[in-house]
């Protein structure tokens, strides 16, 4: 009887060795870099906190298992079984050397231990890099969907409206307020405020309103653009969620949420890497390519299952995208909000962004070759994202040689600063701007 169990024991066993239980996974994900080598090997989706990489292997896996769900035409959770039951490689964008500068400017910066985030792309939509800090290493900051402040005014503002010819370089706004609104205490207060917390009450150039981050040009130029047009601009070219804004505009009036798409107060927000992906467009004469970590997937036979598509959107022309490269240089200038990101030998580009009583910061920049967004939170009075943004763009040595794209069909012409128009002979204030070559700007009719 005894050698009956033992018997039936042994070969249980046997077959436990040979047969593998239902519903449990056996593969092996094995994640390259660019340079074909192996970073991570995973048998599960869940990434342990001590795991190397773990911010960018979570974008990793949610790629992958996004893929496999479209090539099955099933569930996520029917997707991500198929993934781990079976071998499969997974080839990415991953550079070590960039994590690494990200990693070091970080803390060598003065954040101490501030949530932050970061993202770097290529201007190709390669995702090359993401960090995530925080005490709780459960939240991804780097996928984490937050409000983009001011850094979205270019892309919700003053890339469509110049687009349109709604606005150019120069075009000047009065810096005063839009209008009044009941404050919480039952009281009309001027609306927007400026970070200064002043009004110059004066004429004030796109050019200026971009460099020093000034609200009330913002509301007024996407005023002319129009808040409906602004929506349709973001969803169709960045598929943004703008579902709140745009049943508010639409059910009950624009300027109910004028502020949101011109301050970036979005409700549902956008994450770093979005940002980061959606800077490509000024530095690559306006494609969008969506920020992708996966170039390739190989399965277990050696087929290969999933390639990187390497289609884009012209978001804008070539001459809108020339023009706001020009424009977001401007805010690392001295001056400008962003003038701790200035490098000497490399042109830079970018827009800060500030949180509502200083509760977390941005800066969303680029160079020739990557397109980088840096946030952190904290509550502190002082931005630290530019400086991190140029930590991290020193430590990676770029090649000086590599320009951004030329573009023909622009003309430079010199314009009075009080009027906005091309100068005259008795314009005091005058300065350098780009517009279209056909653009026709009046001359200055102030000083006659």
């Amino acid at each position: 009887m005894y050698r009956k169990i033992i018997l039936i024991c042994l070969i249980f066993t046997a077959l436990l060795w040979i047969i593998p239980l239902s519903g449990c996974s056996s593969g092996k994900i094995s994640v390259k870099d660019k340079d074909d080598q192996i970073i991570a090997e995973l048998n599960q989706s869940e990434i342990s906190n001590d795991t190397l990489y773990k911010p960018y292997l979570e974008v990793v896996i949610a790629e992958a298992i996004s893929a496999i769900a479209k090539i099955n035409n099933c569930n996520l959770d029917k997707a991500n079984k198929i993934l781990f039951e079976k071998d499969h490689i997974i080839e990415t964008c991953f550079d070590a050397k960039i994590y690494e500068a990200i990693e070091k400017s970080y803390l060598n910066s003065e954040l101490d231990s501030a949530p932050f985030g970061c993202a770097l792309t290529d201007l190709n939509g390669g995702l090359c890099a993401v960090y995530s800090a925080d005490l709780n290493e459960d939240i991804n900051y780097a996928n984490t969907t937050l409000s983009p402040y001011s850094s979205l005014k270019p892309l919700s503002v003053y890339a469509p409206a110049i687009e349109s010819g709604k606005a150019y370089w120069s075009k000047v706004y009065e810096d005063s307020p839009y209008k009044q609104i009941m404050d919480e205490n039952g009281e009309l207060v001027n609306w927007p405020e400026n970070a200064t917390g002043t009004y110059t009450n004066s004429n004030t150039t796109v050019y200026q309103a971009i460099k020093e981050s000034i609200n009330t040009v913002a509301v007024k130029c996407l005023d002319d653009y129009g808040v409906n047009n602004s929506i349709s601009f973001l969803k169709e070219n960045f598929d943004i969620n703008l579902d709140y804004e745009s049943k508010k505009a639409t059910n009950e009036d624009e300027d109910e949420v004028i502020g949101n798409l011109a301050m970036g107060y979005l409700y549902d927000g956008v994450s770093v890497i979005d940002m980061a992906g959606y800077y490509q467009i000024f530095g690559n004469g306006g494609k969008y390519y969506k920020p992708e970590a996966i170039t390739k997937i190989i399965d277990d036979n050696g087929k290969t299952i999933y390639t990187k598509n390497n289609d884009y959107k012209q978001v804008v022309s070539e001459p809108t995208a020339f023009i706001m490269n020009e424009l977001l240089q401007g805010v690392v200038q001295s001056g400008g909000t962003g003038a701790g990101a200035k490098m000497d030998d490399i042109e830079v580009g970018g827009k800060t962004g500030t949180g509502i009583a200083n509760d977390c910061h941005w800066f969303v920049g680029f160079v020739p070759q990557y397109s980088c967004a840096v946030w952190h939170g904290g509550s502190l009075v002082d931005n630290y994202s530019p400086q991190i943004f140029k930590s991290i763009m020193q430590a990676l040595k770029l090649d000086e040689s590599v320009k951004y794209p030329k573009c023909r069909e622009i003309k430079q012409a010199i314009y009075c600063a009080d009027s906005g128009l091309l100068c005259n002979e008795n314009c005091k204030r005058v300065d350098m701007g780009y517009y279209f070559a056909d653009e026709i700007i009046e001359k200055c009719k102030i000083h006659q």
